[in-house]
Parts: structure tokens; sequence; C-alpha cells
């Protein structure tokens, strides 16, 4: 036996092979490929604008850029082919449940085979996928597949959207407070120089 060189390849070998990964599919517009790069932005220039209020008007000016004139359409990424739901997923799918439901019985249930009832509102439950044909299984998995994916990109891109609402919603109250105060600083100051 090879001796392993370190406790991590230990807990690596330990490991189940085939682990199922999920991954997350996101909107690829430029405007969210944009953000994500420069999201980082948006909370600094917004503290920053306590100290230097143009990194306010930054701030917006990014915004619009991002948002507005930037192209913002969904766009949907390319999937490979083998990203869709394979044959021998769904074989596997079927034979998850090799046994029909009605032959099932509990053990108490050989022993009270005379007194045996059914309950109300129990229906009899049959195994759909080892009925429906192979062809029309995978192209249903194909659809649902293709809906969590674009279900899951058009939710990036509203998440992209909001986050940066809300941090343009922010900047313009507190731009607008600024202006405010400002303006009160100085008609208190011109009304308590003029007697």
């Amino acid at each position: 036996m090879a001796r392993l060189a370190s406790p991590l390849t230990v807990v690596e070998y330990a490991l189940p092979p085939f682990e199922r990964q999920t991954k997350s599919y996101v909107c690829e517009c430029d405007s969210c490929r944009i953000c994500v790069e420069y999201r980082f932005l948006l909370p600094r220039l917004f503290f920053g604008g306590f100290i230097l209020p143009t990194c306010w008007i930054l701030n917006i000016a990014l915004f619009v850029y991002m948002q507005e004139i930037v192209e913002h359409a969904v766009k949907f990424p390319q999937l490979a082919p083998e990203d869709f739901p394979t044959l021998f997923e769904l074989e596997m799918y079927q034979k998850r449940v090799p046994i029909a439901p009605e032959k099932i019985r509990h053990q108490r249930a050989a022993e009270n085979a005379g007194s045996e009832e059914t309950k109300p509102g129990q229906a009899p439950v049959t195994n759909l996928a080892a009925t429906d044909p192979l062809g029309k299984l995978l192209l249903d998995s194909r659809l649902e597949f293709l809906t969590v994916v674009s279900g899951d990109v058009l939710a990036s891109h509203a998440e992209n959207r909001y986050y940066f609402q809300s941090w343009l919603w922010r900047t313009a109250f507190s731009l607008t407070g600024y202006i405010l105060l400002l303006t009160f600083v100085i008609v208190a100051l011109r009304k308590s120089q003029n007697p």
C-alpha cells in the first residue's frame, strides 16, 4: 500500500468520486459583466462621498453608465452538450425505484393479511418514469434543465440591477441631504451676517 504524503490527500481519497456539483448560471449581458468587475466600487464611493461629495456624483454616473448606457438586455450563456442531463442519469433516475409501490408490504402487513385496510384519501402510486418512453423523458428533462438555467440567469440579472439601484437610492438621498444641509448652512450664515 502506498503511503499518502499528507492528511489532506487521505481526505481527498476518502471523498466519493461522483459528488453532485451544482453549477449556477449567470447573465452574460455587458451590463452584468461590468457590474461584477466594479461591484466593489459602489460602497466605497458612497462612504467616500461623506468626505468628498464628488464621489457621490461619480457613483451616480457609474450607475447610469452601467445600467442605462451599456447594453443591459438579458443574455443567456451558451450551454455545452455535457451540461444537459444524459441518458445515464435518466436511467439511474428510472432505476431508483425498482419495486412498484403496490408490491411493497410492511412486515406486520404479512401477519395481519386478513385485516388489511386502505386509508381514505390514499391514491395508488405508479412509477411514471418507468412507463414513459426514454426519448420523451430525455426531452422533458432537458426542458426542465433549461427552465432552471433560465430562472438562474434571470435571477442573477435582477439581483445585479437591485444591488445597483439600492446603492443609487442611498447615494441620491445622501447627496440630496448634503445639498439641503449645505443650503441651510449658507442661508443661516447669511441671515446671521445681515442684522
